[in-house]
């Protein structure tokens, strides 16, 4: 099991690399090197994540009817197609509006990918491991996803100055191939029979774990976007050590502790994961240094780390064995929808109050979670 679900990370993180390394590069194409505004790049960026959010659900169907092995290997195989759309775009050259177009459909096919990807090694993680291991696979699954971010970035930026954009592209076409080489050689988990549960009764079981998720969602997503603009307007150098501190803490809180929610419950684990990202933000919105400032990052990655797998974790076990992709990918949804909403909110709430209130939102955000989990918790 153990050599299974290391081979299920190991392809996550393979793949996971294209999207870090996207993230940086789509700007710098669409804003510097294609000459569109900032607004045009920012969407283009955002594609994505709205094309992930979209196809959620059609991922966890096609998980639970058809198999986890097929998502996944279609998700890769997604991943790879939007490697050959963003290799076009780099080639036709002087036909800026022609480039758009295909970026934005390697964006898209990207965002599909990642749905089909996650929900399907999720869901063959937990046919593996079985449901009482659920949180364990979230985990691993979350680590290898987050860590390739955090690694796909600096690399992006590396292969642009090293062979151009064209080169990104010929990465992106090959890491999903090699992923799903990773993968091959595992046994398959059979697609789940039974009835289909309706959106409204998975909805009745996942909204309440996916609205203390999204709030959750607010403080990754406030220091992603705005954590280098916050470093510049205080006169602070190194921003990229508030990043790295978030994702080291994120990674090493799931290598030591990825098993409490198992262990100890989801509802005991996400109270006090809950707490832990309020006082990080609280330490961020009061920082009168970047020393500060990067501990608030370190330990707001602390309190955001195993809350998808001990929120997860109960939703999987409450959702019949042939309705656990959907339910995933619906509960999955909620945390792409606080990722999605919460850069226009944030750049209007500094636009108002100054980039520390970004992070006082946070605080809020945090304890509303804190509330939500301890209600819910009564209602079950």
């Amino acid at each position: 099991m153990g050599r299974s679900l290391f081979c299920l990370s190991a392809a996550v993180f393979i793949c996971g690399i294209t999207f870090g390394a996207l993230l940086p590069v789509v700007s710098i194409f669409v804003g510097r090197l294609l000459g569109f505004s900032n607004v045009v790049a920012g969407t283009a960026v955002s594609a994505h994540f709205l094309a992930t959010l979209l196809t959620r659900g059609y991922a966890g169907r096609q998980a639970d009817h058809l198999g986890a092995r097929r998502s996944m290997l279609r998700g890769l195989l997604s991943c790879s197609a939007a490697g050959v759309a963003f290799a076009g775009a780099t080639l036709f050259t002087g036909a800026p509006v022609f480039q758009l177009a295909c970026v934005m459909v390697s964006r898209v096919f990207s965002g599909l990918g990642e749905s089909q990807l996650i929900t399907g090694a999720l869901t063959w993680g937990i046919g593996l491991a079985g449901a009482q291991r659920s949180g364990k696979v979230m985990a691993w699954n979350g680590m290898a996803l987050y860590g390739a971010i955090a690694v796909g970035a600096p690399c992006g930026m590396a292969l642009v100055h090293i062979g151009g954009f064209a080169l990104v592209g010929v990465a992106m076409i090959g890491l999903p191939l090699i992923a799903c080489v990773a993968v091959l050689g595992l046994s398959a988990v059979a697609a789940s029979g039974g009835h289909r549960s309706g959106f409204r009764e998975v909805l009745g079981v996942v909204w309440r774990p996916g609205i203390t998720l999204a709030l959750q969602g607010f403080g990754f997503a406030a220091i992603s976007s705005f954590v280098s603009l916050y470093f510049v307007a205080r006169g602070w150098a190194n921003a990229g050590l508030a990043l790295s501190s978030f994702g080291f803490a994120f990674v090493l809180v799931r290598l030591l502790l990825g098993s409490l929610p198992d262990r100890l419950g989801g509802y005991r684990v996400a109270l006090g994961s809950m707490c832990v990202e309020a006082v990080g933000q609280l330490i961020m919105c009061l920082a009168s240094s970047a020393a500060i400032a990067v501990l608030g990052a370190a330990v707001t990655g602390a309190g955001c780390s195993l809350m998808f797998p001990a929120l997860g974790s109960m939703t999987v076990k409450r959702m019949p064995s042939h309705s656990r992709a959907i339910a995933l990918g619906t509960f999955t949804a909620f945390q792409d929808i606080a990722y999605f909403v919460t850069g226009p909110l944030a750049g209007l709430i500094a636009s108002g109050l100054g980039y520390e209130a970004i992070f006082g939102a946070g605080v809020v955000t945090s304890c509303a979670g804190v509330a939500v989990t301890v209600w819910s918790k009564r209602a079950t």
